[in-house]
């Protein structure tokens, strides 16, 4: 990490002549697997809400359903830095396993899936 920034580089060519580059190096550390929490696991529907939170160091979050890339609904509000999904008020089809996958370029990790449990009356 201490080794980001810009670098200068330099080149002598045969004629003599200099030739002069800049450059931004960016350094990652492999992902940790991000911690997923819930406000609540056990919701009724159309009465409740929950908030998934993605803890990770990560630059990129993604949201799973059920093992594949959730698709939001206009009940599902997804905070601006994809750290946090609200869905109010939830819907039988909200039930289900919930996960998310933090990632920079080099490497990713998915959190421990956390159940969803929907009641009806």
């Amino acid at each position: 990490m201490m080794d980001a920034g810009i670098y200068t580089i330099a080149v002598e060519r045969r004629n003599s002549k200099m030739l002069i580059g800049y450059g931004d190096l960016s350094v990652y550390r492999h992902v940790r697997k991000p911690t997923l929490r819930a406000s609540n696991n056990i919701v009724t529907e159309d009465k409740d809400s929950v908030v998934f939170t993605c803890y990770s160091d990560a630059h990129t979050i993604q949201w799973l359903f059920n093992g594949t890339e959730l698709q939001p609904t206009e009940r599902m509000k997804l905070a601006q830095d994809h750290r946090r999904i609200t869905i109010n008020p939830v819907k039988r089809e909200d039930a289900g396993h919930y996960q998310c996958e933090a990632s920079n370029p080099i490497s990713s990790a998915t959190s421990v899936a956390l159940e969803l449990d929907v009641k009806f009356e």
